[in-house]
């Protein structure tokens, strides 16, 4: 079982709270760098805790990466919201 760090944790939340937004917004919504971003979402995908969709954008260019936590993701988040 992974251990969810603060960032780990901020970074799930913020992805719940807003879904459909591309992944590109989600450095700032999580106060986090874009590089520290990649970071998490590449560590948190291949952790089985996050899912990545790329989503066409209307004809503007490259498409979306759109995130979800999965449902080992959600009962992650609650673990840790049991700790206190």
């Amino acid at each position: 079982m992974l251990t969810l760090n603060e960032a780990d944790v901020r970074f799930l939340r913020v992805v719940v709270a807003n879904p459909g937004v591309p992944s590109s917004m989600l450095p700032k919504l999580a106060e986090v760098s874009p590089r520290r971003a990649i970071a998490l979402r590449k560590s948190l995908t291949d952790a089985g805790l996050l899912r990545s969709h790329a989503v066409s954008r209307a004809g503007k260019g490259r498409e979306a990466i759109v995130l979800e936590v999965t449902p080992e993701g959600h009962r992650a988040l609650q673990r840790a919201a049991d700790i206190p």
